[in-house]
């Protein structure tokens, strides 16, 4: 592992942009059609999943897929 860049200023394309406020955030981008996703997990670490039952989350308003494995 190389230690040469620290310590060392470094040039930034974006600074001036972000210290005088004319920075977007990519919060602030509108993408169209831009679905959200979100992660189950077991609360057992240990158990096994024997089965899915994904049908009454797939019949919810809103919900497009549900992707198991």
């Amino acid at each position: 592992m190389t230690t040469a860049h620290i310590g060392q200023p470094t040039s930034r394309v974006d600074g001036r942009a972000k210290v005088t406020g004319v920075a977007t955030d990519a919060a602030e981008d509108h993408v169209p059609d831009l679905v959200d996703g979100v992660v189950v997990s077991s609360a057992m670490a240990t158990d096994t999943i024997t089965r899915i039952a994904a049908a009454d989350t797939r019949a919810r308003d809103g919900v497009l897929q549900v992707f198991t494995h």
